[in-house]
């Protein structure tokens, strides 16, 4: 089995593809496999692939019905007992007589079907068919989600749906570890592409830890030292925060409207334009990316990382019953998870209440897209604003609460998004020319799966991020 090719894509090998996002061995291997291995379940290996997202719980917390022992202490509140389980087919046809009762009778959130009022008229009932059916017509992305058990070819590649699962497990074990951004032998701050705003705190900040000990716990002028500050960071923030925040802290004083897109000039010095523009434009982003991944997600449904730790947990999915990989089972059973949410960095809470693929932190993260597309920044500031979404992404599986290629598809759909609807916002909006700006948007979008982080830059596509942002921009121009 490939180790780490998830995380090791995006961004632990910032520096060598082959190196694993956290070194050492974090799987424990050491544990006895004979008797763990030898219980038989009635489970077979076609239910694995039938497996959806199942986190729906009652209203009502103790509305647990008929549920047996293991069921009842799935998650915290329990599932519907109407609505549990939720299998391949039931997303495939939108729930039939389960819509409403997961709408109205559960805590399942925002769910966001093919004719949703939120979706532009153009996306309704053609989300799954524009965002799955194709590659994206501009970067050739591909949204493909690799469910419990999937193993696929993509791109000539063999990728199997474990090798995800343990970039997750191995996020944990680093964090649990207190592994720092700083001053480690085996971590150190060169192969991670965390945004600066990281290390160079805000004064309003959502850092809050649940490690006492962490130095940002204690000083609010501290950055986040540790991967829990980060996997805290992006725990429930007000939407689009870090996306602000970077504004706030590297364009709004330094950079001006980047004028010939058909809008007209109204001063040097433009208050109009620059803050509060970049602020509707931050806040819009969001509101039209949201209804187009959450369709995403309650069509594919892919369980969230915990639901599926916490099956190999109850040993319903083993090696011997769903052919799970030894050393995941030996790495989840030695845990001591008292429920599924013990698998996250939120304890008591754990994941959200809505499928896992797309993550909508990464598809919400696309201010390296429109930014770039309005606004004439430096390579410095274009490489902050690409750590920036990507940095928000990839906080979410260091959290335990979305698989790298949960992050990746979110980038690439929220980008697309916003390719797609700017133009004609911009036009509607502020008097922009839409064929222009379709054209610099286009120029400067590309597929977050060819993107690499290196110590002092970025390379999109093997081109150096400066340079992609000036031959972008001469092409648009």
């Amino acid at each position: 089995m490939k180790l780490s090719v998830g995380l090791l894509i995006v961004w632990a090998t910032l520096v060598l593809p082959s190196v694993n996002a956290f070194t050492g061995n974090p799987i424990n291997r050491g544990l006895d496999k004979i008797a763990r291995y030898s219980v038989v379940l009635s489970d077979t290996k076609k239910d694995m692939l039938e497996y959806r997202f199942n986190k729906c719980p009652p209203i009502e917390a103790n509305n647990l019905g008929d549920l047996g022992d293991s069921d009842r202490k799935l998650y915290l509140e329990g599932v519907h007992k109407k609505v549990f389980p939720l299998i391949k087919s039931d997303y495939a046809t939108e729930f039939k007589d389960k819509a409403d009762i997961m709408r109205f009778q559960t805590k399942s959130e925002s769910i966001v079907l093919k004719d949703d009022v939120g979706l532009h008229d153009d996306y309704k009932g053609q989300v799954v068919d524009l965002f799955f059916g194709d590659d994206d017509p501009v970067t050739d992305a591909k949204i493909i989600p690799l469910y419990p058990g999937d193993r696929r070819v993509v791109d000539g590649k063999d990728v199997e749906f474990w090798d995800e699962f343990e970039e997750v497990i191995n996020a944990r074990v680093a964090r649990l570890k207190k592994k720092s951004l700083f001053n480690d032998s085996d971590i150190s701050e060169s192969i991670y592409s965390w945004p600066e705003l990281w290390y160079k705190k805000p004064t309003i900040s959502p850092w809050v830890s649940d490690d006492t000990t962490s130095p940002s716990a204690s000083d609010d002028n501290k950055p986040p030292l540790y991967l829990e500050d980060i996997a805290q960071s992006v725990k429930g923030e007000f939407s689009n925060y870090h996306q602000q925040a970077f504004l706030i802290r590297n364009i709004t004083k330094s950079t001006t409207l980047s004028y010939g897109l058909g809008n007209d000039e109204r001063c040097k010095d433009d208050f109009l334009a620059n803050p509060i523009r970049m602020a509707a434009l931050n806040a819009w982003s969001l509101d039209v990316v949201g209804p187009v991944n959450f369709n995403l997600k309650w069509h594919f449904g892919v369980p969230r990382p915990e639901e599926v730790a916490w099956k190999i947990h109850e040993l319903e999915w083993t090696n011997k019953t769903h052919n799970v990989p030894n050393e995941i089972v030996d790495a989840i059973c030695g845990m001591n998870l008292k429920n599924a949410a013990d698998f996250t960095a939120y304890k008591g809470v754990g994941s959200p209440r809505h499928p896992s693929f797309p993550a909508m932190h990464s598809a919400g993260s696309t201010c390296s897209l429109w930014v770039p597309t309005l606004y004439d920044i430096s390579p410095d500031q274009y490489l902050e604003a690409l750590r920036t979404d990507y940095g928000v992404a990839f906080a979410r599986t260091v959290a335990g609460v979305h698989y790298p290629q949960d992050n990746l598809a979110g980038l690439n759909i929220g980008q697309r998004v916003i390719r797609e609807k700017l133009p004609e916002f911009l036009s509607d909006t502020y008097g922009y020319d839409s064929n222009l700006v379709k054209e610099k948007v286009e120029a400067l979008s590309f597929d977050w799966n060819k993107v690499t982080f290196t110590d002092d830059g970025c390379n999109i596509d093997g081109v150096p991020h400066g340079e992609f942002l000036k031959k972008k921009k001469k092409k648009a121009s």
